[in-house]
């Protein structure tokens, strides 16, 4: 029977991939267009550091969730490159020392 069939089909971990490298993408521009506008505009320091806390949280956020799944699921995507078993799960510790390290440096920017 059709009807008993998902319409989407399975969920493909590569689908959820893109997610995580859209959120990056999107993080770096947003991150250039802030420092141009700190340099060419009269942005004050205080209010670029308030916005800057924001974009470290949603790469440090996007960081803890990559790093969490490959944990998990011991499958690593990071620069085009597919790790699996142990060198997946060393690249996801990595990366959620970084997701640790970025989200103090938001709690340091949040007591500004």
């Amino acid at each position: 029977m059709v009807l008993l069939r998902p319409p989407a089909g399975r969920l493909d971990p590569g689908r959820v991939r893109g997610l995580f490298d859209l959120a990056g993408a999107v993080t770096g521009i947003l991150m250039m267009v802030l420092i141009s506008a700190f340099v060419l505009t009269s942005m004050s320091p205080l209010r670029f550091s308030k916005w800057l806390t924001l974009l470290i949280f949603a790469m440090g956020s996007v960081l803890a969730v990559d790093g969490i799944l490959s944990l998990r699921t011991g499958i690593d995507r990071t620069w085009h490159r597919r790790r699996d078993g142990r060198s997946a799960r060393l690249m996801g510790g990595a990366k959620i020392a970084g997701a640790v390290y970025a989200l103090l440096m938001v709690v340091i920017g949040v007591t500004l």
